[in-house]
């Protein structure tokens, strides 16, 4: 009986340490990560499952490749719609050299499901070449990897500006497509 007791106490030992090894590893990033509850009784479809501050979460791909990550200054979680609805949002978006797409806006919805994100409100962008974006929305399509919107859009880089309305940035081929009514002024 003895012998049991001690590999009990031995197993629960082990078990305090790897918990505070845990604890002080989330505490050390300061990060809080969004937490999915699997029960679908608790809560109602109008109100959020969980409710956070200061979020940061990312995806990586099989290849241990990371696609995206995100922040936010808060972010409520809708089991049932199976989104997080997001505020004062940071997305970056990876390339295949590891440089990134820098998006904020104003407010965003991510879907738990398809992981796709859309965006609205003052958008701003960055390109890892410099060029600066300008809309009012953008949404990204995790499994196509491509960036689009509908809306009017203004890119700066260096002494040339183009606008137009809609853009697609297709993050595998690397390319951007400006859709229509694109204007160009530049100086030498």
């Amino acid at each position: 009986m003895t012998r049991i007791r001690r590999i009990r106490l031995a197993l629960l030992g082990i078990a305090v340490i790897i918990i505070t090894a845990v604890v002080l590893i989330a505490l050390h990033e300061r990060r809080k990560q969004i937490v999915i509850k699997t029960d679908a009784a608790v809560g109602a479809a109008s109100s959020p499952m969980v409710a956070l501050e200061e979020v940061a979460y990312s995806t990586t791909n099989s290849d241990n490749f990371k696609e995206w990550d995100l922040q936010a200054r808060s972010a409520q979680y809708y089991q049932n719609d199976k989104k997080v609805l997001l505020e004062d949002v940071l997305v970056r978006v990876y390339r295949p050299d590891g440089t990134a797409y820098q998006i904020r806006g104003t407010s965003g919805e991510y879907n738990t499901e398809t992981k796709n994100i859309a965006m609205r409100g003052a958008i701003r962008g960055s390109m890892p070449d410099n060029t600066t974006i300008a809309t009012e929305s953008f949404y990204y399509d995790h499994a196509k990897r491509i960036i689009t919107t509908n809306d009017k859009i203004q890119m700066q880089r260096g002494g040339l500006h183009l606008e137009g309305i809609g853009m697609i940035i297709d993050l595998e081929k690397e390319k951007l497509t400006l859709l229509g009514n694109v204007k160009a002024v530049g100086s030498k």
